[in-house]
């Protein structure tokens, strides 16, 4: 019994983690679509300036995707093929 509620822990504790991940990529995904929002001096950055944060908060957003995919593999290993965290 106290394997399962460790085990409950451990897939809440994966289910949050993915959950705040997801929602770094879509902020990032916000902040490309929609500068301003995010930099309010967006306006009086150059273009390589510009170009510069969009190219950073796309690398994040890869770094993010292959945080999910590392975390979604371990998952898969630690729990099998058959079984979800859901």
């Amino acid at each position: 019994k106290e394997e399962k509620v460790k085990e409950n822990k451990d897939k809440n504790s994966l289910k949050k983690e993915l959950s705040r991940i997801e929602k770094e990529i879509s902020e990032h995904e916000e902040k490309i679509k929609n500068p301003t929002k995010y930099c309010t001096n967006w306006g009086l950055l150059s273009i390589k300036q510009q170009e510069g944060a969009i190219k950073s908060w796309k690398k994040e957003i890869d770094s993010y995707k292959n945080q999910i995919e590392e975390k979604r593999r371990k998952i898969k290993e630690y729990y099998g093929r058959e079984r979800s965290i859901d």
